[in-house]
């Protein structure tokens, strides 16, 4: 039967209008999402722009993180002796910070992707490093230094740092690509120069990225270098090209331990990760001898074993440590000295034996003269008592034995102080320049 007009209105509406509905739903969600994105993406651009792609990255995976409240103040301080003072900065740092830095999401970013140059970083609510440079940059003007000057008091105190051993054991006790454990990995990982401040301890990666962090900030274009096959990490600042390490355009800076000059490289203990002193230290003068003495044995100096870097990683762009030009010339001076203290060791040694073998031919040469005197005095002293021809031939033979005696005695004595005057004018050239070097070696 047909359906009454009245009952065919009751039926819902199914022409495509509630079907339409939820589909303009769907299409008005597609297209805020849409908007959303784009516009996120539009952001994402101009924030590229601005910001370095570590920080960015950090910036992305830190949402949702606010920087914290200074609580847990604590003081630190670095010190070092430079140009013959104990120089010693304090700054206040906070266990609050030092926690948010060791939080940071990205930490295991960087590590995983070996992105060095995230490590160089400081939060933009955090001034430390930028404090602490100024406050270096005030000390080294009451010292009277160069800005390069000030720049090596900077790394002055970064190098005596002390090195963190038990966390350099750690890692070398791993080969490379080793599987480690969660814990392993959280000890392993880098520290920010915030928390290399903090911690007061490091090793050659946690002290490069410090050093690079207050280079940058002194205005100079600084490199790190890594160092696969010792399985080392340093920094390198821009100087001119003749004098770069590497041929890189930058010198080399070693931060694991003092003494270190810009362009200086390391003997790396492979056991430690720690570069060891490469000067022999004469301050002390150890090796100095008298005419009489004896030379102690010269030790090798060596020059640096490191490798070529397997990686050259930038990090900022700034002007040129000038300073090199005066080191380079100061270091081969050195190496000068200790090559010329090697020649003049060897031929003081050589003439000791020459010395030795001749003293008892001299001593018997001295003894036989003493005897020829004594005989010339006796005769001498008869033939005056009793003046006969017996006592004045007796007398003669005295003198022309003495005569003989004393001439053979005079050319052995002479013979053996040609070998003393010789013997003595190296120990004193030697000793001269054992004062030069430890002049040379006490200047920073």
């Amino acid at each position: 039967m047909p359906e009454s007009e009245e009952e065919k209105n009751n039926y819902p509406n199914i022409d495509g209008n509630l079907v339409y509905e939820k589909s303009a739903r769907r299409i008005g969600f597609g297209f805020k999402l849409f908007v959303f994105v784009f516009a996120s993406l539009i952001t994402l651009v101009i924030v590229a722009s601005y910001a370095p792609v570590g920080e960015l990255v950090r910036q992305v995976a830190s949402v949702g993180r606010s920087f914290p409240e200074a609580n847990d103040p604590k003081k630190i301080t670095l010190s070092c002796n430079y140009k013959g003072q104990n120089v010693s900065i304090s700054e206040t740092l906070h266990g609050s910070v030092y926690s948010y830095y060791g939080g940071d999401p990205e930490k295991n970013n960087l590590n995983r992707a070996n992105n060095y140059a995230g490590y160089v970083f400081s939060y933009p609510e955090d001034k430390t490093i930028a404090t602490l440079a100024t406050d270096i940059k005030s000390k080294g003007q009451s010292m009277n230094l160069t800005g390069d000057e000030t720049l090596d008091l900077a790394l002055c105190l970064v190098q005596a740092i002390p090195y963190d051993d038990a966390k350099a054991e750690l890692i070398l006790s791993h080969g490379v690509g080793d599987s480690v454990s969660f814990v392993e990995d959280k000890k392993m990982a880098g520290r920010f120069p915030y928390e290399t401040l903090y911690d007061n301890k490091g090793i050659c990666t946690d002290k490069s990225y410090l050093a690079s962090s207050l280079i940058k900030e002194f205005g100079y274009g600084s490199v790190i270098y890594v160092f696969d096959e010792d399985r080392h990490m340093a920094v390198g600042i821009k100087t001119p090209s003749t004098y770069s390490s590497f041929n890189s355009g930058y010198s080399f800076i070693e931060t694991t331990n003092i003494g270190y000059k810009v362009g200086q490289l390391p003997l790396i203990d492979t056991k430690s990760g720690l570069a060891g002193k490469l000067d022999i230290n004469f301050s002390e003068n150890d090796y100095k001898a008298s005419g009489s003495g004896n030379i102690k044995a010269i030790p090798e100096i060596k020059e640096g074993n490191i490798s070529n870097p397997s990686e050259t990683v930038k990090i900022s762009d700034g002007k040129e440590y000038e300073r090199i030009v005066e080191l380079t010339k100061r270091q081969e001076r050195i190496r000068q000295i200790i090559a010329s203290l090697g020649d003049l060791s060897k031929k003081a040694t050589d003439l000791k034996p020459q010395l030795e073998s001749q003293k008892p031919s001299v001593e018997v040469a001295q003894a036989n003269l003493s005897k020829a005197q004594q005989t010339l005095t006796n005769a001498e002293s008869k033939y005056k008592q009793n003046p006969t021809q017996e006592n004045y031939s007796a007398y003669e033979q005295a003198y022309s034995a003495y005569k003989t005696t004393y001439n053979s005695t005079t050319y052995t004595v002479n013979q053996y102080n040609a070998l003393v005057n010789n013997y003595n004018y190296q120990i004193d050239q030697f000793n001269k320049l054992v004062n030069e070097y430890n002049i040379l070696i006490k200047l920073d």
